[in-house]
């Protein structure tokens, strides 16, 4: 069940850089429902891509970025679907692109602020969905549908 406070996190795992200028793109898109009456509800879709890779942005080779944070202390959703996509910008582009949920009950205190650095994946947050890359060209894509 998601919490009041939550954040994507996206651990790049490949060997190459996700530069955006050079096209690469990362995008986690979702859309939470509850149960209202008896009945599902759907909520307006969730998109999470500036905050992980921005216009002139860099995600580095074995390095993670976090999305931004999304409140859900009104809504009240109790949970989401949705996908997880990027797209490699550099040829031979080889391993795992993986996304993670963070979970806060006060929009705070974030489990990776407990770490030093996320350089490894981030194995105190809930895994949401693997990319896997082994390109030959430049512009390969991924794509995988998530659930939480």
């Amino acid at each position: 069940m998601l919490p009041e406070f939550y954040r994507f996190r996206v651990y790049n795992g490949t060997d190459q850089d996700f530069v955006y200028n050079n096209a690469a793109r990362i995008e986690v898109h979702v859309t939470p429902w509850k149960m209202t009456s008896g009945a599902m509800a759907q909520g307006t879709i969730i998109s999470d891509t500036t905050s992980l890779l921005n216009t002139g942005g860099t995600v580095v080779a074995t390095a993670s970025v976090e999305g931004g944070i999304q409140n859900n202390t009104s809504n009240l959703y109790i949970g989401f679907t949705g996908t997880f996509y990027a797209k490699a910008d550099a040829n031979s582009t080889d391993g795992p692109m993986t996304l993670w949920i963070e979970l806060s009950t006060d929009g705070s205190r974030w489990p990776s602020d407990m770490t030093d650095g996320l350089s490894s994946p981030p194995i105190e947050l809930i895994l949401l969905g693997t990319l896997d890359f082994s390109t030959g060209a430049e512009d390969q894509d991924r794509m995988v549908n998530i659930q939480f």
